[in-house]
């Protein structure tokens, strides 16, 4: 008898609909299945959401609306990673204790790791929110201002321009530590570093994807180069 799978797929913010972040977690999570049940297996349902996680239930009613169904049409959920399923650990520990959740990580195999793998994620949104605002906080601070200039100033060309902060210098500030760790642990090219970040749902200060030209720049600020 075959396995009856609902597939979830999340992404964080509606950027990464031109990307292909829906398409590569449904290819993760068929690699997934093909290895662990071959054949054996039917997705009967996918569902797809377009928010942070954070919040849990609030922010994801498709997923929470599984509590109240009755004659559930599937066996098993499965999710790209951990943190695609939430970045809300109370929200995940309630799902994890009603339904059997798998995860295309072969390194997640119970409960436990699954909690700790979305509290890291949990943490670390919590961190980057905050060095976004601090490295902001700083850039105002120094008078430089992002972005175009005001349609409505007339520009005197007379005086000099002040030199603008490096957007790459900024996202640098913000994500060194995991521009480190993608660098020296787990990818071997930027386009695969860039690749990763969209998919985490990672983006510039700007908002903007991550290219491969982006992740050498803001590399360079670490001393590093491929």
């Amino acid at each position: 008898m075959k396995i009856k799978v609902l597939k979830y797929l999340r992404i964080s913010t509606k950027h990464q609909l031109e990307s292909h972040s829906f398409d590569y977690q449904d290819y993760l999570i068929d690699k997934y299945l093909s290895h662990i049940y071959g054949e054996d297996y039917e997705v009967v349902n996918i569902i797809k959401d377009v928010c942070s996680g954070t919040k849990g239930y609030k922010s994801q009613p498709e997923l929470y609306q599984l509590f109240y169904e009755t004659g559930y049409t599937f066996d098993i959920i499965v999710v790209s990673s951990p943190d695609r399923l939430t970045r809300n650990v109370e929200f995940a520990e309630k799902l994890l204790n009603n339904f059997t959740i798998k995860t295309s990580d072969l390194l997640v195999t119970n409960k436990e790791q699954f909690l700790e793998c979305i509290s890291f994620a949990a943490k670390e949104a919590d961190i980057i929110s905050q060095r976004t605002k601090q490295a902001l906080a700083e850039v105002k601070r120094k008078g430089i201002k992002l972005g175009g200039a005001n349609k409505d100033i007339i520009r005197d060309y007379s005086k000099p321009r002040k030199k603008k902060t490096s957007v790459a210098y900024l996202d640098y500030l913000q994500y060194k530590n995991i521009l480190e760790n993608l660098y020296f642990v787990e990818y071997k090219t930027l386009q695969e570093i860039a690749n990763h970040l969209n998919n985490a749902g990672y983006r510039t200060v700007r908002g903007a994807m991550w290219s491969p030209t982006h992740v050498n720049r803001a590399l360079k600020y670490l001393g590093l180069k491929f």
